[in-house]
């Protein structure tokens, strides 16, 4: 999970889509 956040803190954009499947997932 550490690897995952430093690629939000790298890349924020990618938060959003990523936001967006996390939903379709649950």
């Amino acid at each position: 999970r550490e690897s995952i956040a430093a690629i939000y803190t790298d890349q924020p954009f990618i938060v959003k889509p990523l936001q967006g499947i996390d939903a379709e997932t649950k």
